[in-house]
C-alpha cells in the first residue's frame, strides 16, 4: 500500500514539475516577443486600394522565431465572421506565412512580406482562384499594433 501511495505521489509530482517547466517556458520564448500580439492585415484589390482589413494575434517564439495564431476578418462587413489559423516564422528581414480557413469558406494561402520598418512588414500573399485553376498574387501590408506594443 505505502509503495502504491508513493507512486502516486512521485507521479502528481512530476506532473507538477513538467507543468511549471511548460509555463517558464512558455514565458521565456513566447510572452517577451516584441512580436507576440496583435497586429492588423491590409488585403489590397488589383487598383491599389484597401479591400479587406484583419486582426490577427501572434505568439511568437524567440528562440525559434516561429510564431501562430488567429485571424479575424473586420472589412468588409459581408465578410465577418470569417476566421483563419496561421503559422509562419520571422526570417532574417522577412515574414513568411500560411493560413487556412476555421470555418468552410474557400480561403487559404501562403504570403511572403518583407520588414520595412520595425513593425511593419509588406508584401503578396498567394491563393487559389477557384474556378480558374489559377493562383493570383495579391499585396498585403501586416503590422504591429503600436496601442498595445510593449516598451
Amino acid at each position: 500500500m505505502n509503495s502504491l501511495v508513493g507512486t502516486i505521489g512521485v507521479a502528481v509530482l512530476g506532473a507538477v514539475v513538467f507543468e511549471i517547466g511548460r509555463y517558464i517556458f512558455w514565458k521565456l520564448f513566447h510572452n517577451r516577443s516584441k512580436y507576440s500580439g496583435p497586429w492588423k492585415d491590409y488585403i489590397y484589390d488589383d487598383t491599389g486600394n484597401v479591400e479587406k482589413i484583419d486582426t490577427f494575434t501572434i505568439s511568437h517564439n524567440t528562440r525559434t522565431d516561429e510564431f501562430s495564431g488567429n485571424i479575424v476578418r473586420l472589412e468588409p462587413p459581408s465578410h465577418k465572421p470569417r476566421r483563419w489559423k496561421c503559422r509562419g516564422v520571422f526570417y532574417k528581414s522577412s515574414m513568411l506565412m500560411v493560413f487556412w480557413p476555421k470555418q468552410d469558406i474557400h480561403s487559404y494561402g501562403v504570403a511572403y512580406l518583407v520588414q520595412k520598418d520595425d513593425y511593419l512588414y509588406e508584401g503578396t500573399y498567394l491563393k487559389y482562384e477557384q474556378g480558374s485553376n489559377d493562383i493570383k498574387s495579391v499585396k498585403i501590408r501586416c503590422e504591429k499594433q503600436e496601442k498595445l506594443l510593449k516598451p
